[in-house]
Order: structure tokens, then sequence, then C-alpha cells
């Protein structure tokens, strides 16, 4: 009796964490969890527009760097841009498909896009995802230069020219709330064990 129970119950925590163990978690109110490296993503990859922060969402450098520092989302104010991961910025051209990065990591494993612009065909739980090049937050490749990542590669290019922006933040927002069913079945499993402990002791 003890050992079937037991059973079921491990059985069903098990299930619970296979579930939870997912890389791309939507945290709801615009926000995606990525369990991999432990960040927050803004859903909308172009919220820069739709916020009415920017005309079109392009942005130079420094001004994408002053949108992401100032940004205010979702009760955070810790949001960035990504980082690229990149550890020589001598190097003019990097591995292309670079996975160390953030927004690379993200582009390439999470969401299962090959290498290359016409393989931008996943984009997951985001929205507003732009074909076009998306700055990085790391140290200049130069005093006029910064890297940028367009998706299917990266480069370097003058910090007055004008990407889009996605925002980032170190660690998750919140915890993984229990479903009412999750907890409905808690509570019948804890009843359950009551029972057997109980016919347990009167043996």
């Amino acid at each position: 009796m003890r050992v079937s129970l037991l059973g079921t119950v491990m059985a069903c925590i098990l299930g619970f964490s296979t579930i939870s163990g997912a890389a791309l978690i939507d945290r709801g109110g615009g926000l995606i969890y990525e369990t991999d490296l432990d960040i927050t993503w803004l859903q909308d990859a172009n919220y820069a527009y739709t916020s009415g922060y920017d005309d079109d969402g392009r942005m130079t450098w420094f001004d994408a760097l002053a949108w992401a520092d100032q940004l205010v989302y979702g009760g955070y104010d810790n949001w960035r841009l990504p980082t690229s991961g990149i550890e020589d910025y001598s190097r003019p051209d990097p591995d292309w498909d670079i996975t160390d990065s953030e927004i690379g990591y993200l582009y390439y494993v999470e969401l299962g896009n090959e290498f290359g612009i016409s393989g931008f065909t996943n984009t997951g739980p985001f929205i507003n995802f732009q074909q076009e090049a998306y700055w990085w937050a790391d140290t200049q490749y130069s005093y006029y230069q910064a890297w940028f990542f367009r998706f299917g590669g990266l480069g370097v290019n003058s910090v007055t020219h004008r990407y889009f922006a996605m925002a980032v933040l170190d660690g998750d927002v919140a915890a993984i709330p229990i479903p009412s069913s999750a907890l409905l079945l808690g509570s019948g499993f804890l009843a359950l064990i009551g029972f057997g402990w109980r016919r347990f002791k009167k043996a």
C-alpha cells in the first residue's frame, strides 16, 4: 500500500518537474523567462515602437542603450540590451552562428532557427520580431562602431546606424504559479496519504 502510494506521488512530482522544465516560459504580461540562461525577455521584440518611444523602433546604438536603461516594464527597471558573448572584440568576423550570445542562443537554440536570414522561421512566443539587425550591449568594437546581430549572422557597424533593440533582464520575474487543477490534485494526494497513514497506525 505504502509503496504504490509513494510511487504514484513520485510519478506526479516528476511529471510536474518535466512540465516546468521548458526552456522558454511565458510568465504572462509580456514577459518570457528563459530557464537555460536565467534571463527574462520582453516578449515584444519591437517594444520601442509599440510603446511609442520611437517612430519605427530603429535606434542608434547609444539611443538603444538609453532606451533599455530607462525602460520600466512589468514593475522592473533593470532592463538592458542582450550581451553578445564575444570574447575577442578585435576579430572583425567571429563565428557567425555564435550561440554564446544571449540573442544568438535564443535564435539558434531556443527557437531552433537555422543560419541565414531565410532560416528565420520560428519566433516562438515572441511578437513583432523584425528580420533586420538588433543591437548588442557589449563593449564597442571601436570608438565609432558597435556589434549588431542580424538574425542568421552578426557584424559591426557605425554606432550612428539605426537598428532595432530587444530588452532583457537578469533572473526570473516570478515563481511558477501552480494551476488550480494542480492544487486540487495535490490536495487529493495529501488526503490519500493521510488516509493511508491512519490505516497503517491502526494496523
